[in-house]
């Protein structure tokens, strides 16, 4: 009798276990994060004035778009100076070699105006290298998260100036039951409505997760709008509909 009682609860157990999995797979929809694939702090790579900083938090700007600029009169100068004595060193070098062949300088001499030129044109290398950082200029499209300085303020070398998100590599983070892996497989495509604006877009799977989470049964799938749109930004939430199997 016992026996019989158990295997009934177990069948009535699977049985509804079994409704609610076909009941699921029926609707298909589950919620959605927009992210965006990069968003990353920008620091100063010198010590030096801002000059301009021209976006401010939530503006658009473009790749290659100057983000920020800095005052760098000083190191421009020294610059200069640093070519007129790579200039004179190289001269140096060279009257030294051409003597060096009629047998008029020692070739201790000659080796160290080798080594002077070598040191002048290195140090004329890095201070060329420290301009390169007088501008920041914008890796990808994207938007303005946050400013950490503003113009004419003085920073110091690795100060967080500001925070951009890309606008155009968007992706789709969804959590899924993982029973949907029987039929969910990347180029699954779906319909995403996001609340934030009631509109509806289509994207299609690219990567499913990598384990199944055993407690919640449940997966991580990640997908790609398949238009870039121009109305989203990252942190939007929607539904995801797959609609029939």
């Amino acid at each position: 009798m016992r026996l019989a009682v158990t295997f009934l609860v177990t069948a009535v157990f699977w049985c509804v276990a079994l409704v609610a999995s076909d009941a699921q797979d029926a609707d298909r929809q589950v919620s959605g994060l927009v992210v965006s694939r990069s968003e990353i702090m920008l620091s100063s790579q010198v010590a030096a004035t801002i000059q301009d900083m021209p976006f401010r938090r939530g503006q658009a700007f473009a790749k290659g778009d100057t983000l920020v600029e800095f005052d760098c009169a000083v190191m421009l100068a020294e610059r200069d100076a640093q070519l007129e004595r790579r200039i004179s060193a190289d001269q140096r070098y060279e009257t030294a070699q051409r003597l060096g062949r009629s047998g008029a300088v020692a070739k201790g001499d000659l080796l160290l105006a080798q080594s002077d030129a070598k040191i002048a044109a290195a140090e004329l290398r890095a201070i060329e290298a420290q301009l390169r950082g007088c501008t920041i200029a914008a890796p990808f499209s994207g938007r303005v998260v946050d400013t950490f300085a503003s113009r004419f303020e003085n920073v110091r070398q690795a100060q967080e100036l500001i925070s951009i998100v890309d606008r155009e590599n968007l992706e789709i983070e969804l959590i899924v039951p993982s029973n949907w892996l029987r039929w969910l497989q990347p180029g699954s495509q779906f319909r995403y409505t996001i609340f934030e604006n009631e509109e509806v877009y289509t994207a299609k799977v690219f990567a499913i997760g990598a384990t199944v989470d055993p407690v919640s049964r449940t997966i991580a799938i990640f997908a790609k709008f398949t238009a870039t749109p121009t109305d989203v930004l990252p942190g939007m939430t929607g539904v995801a509909s797959f609609g029939e199997g």
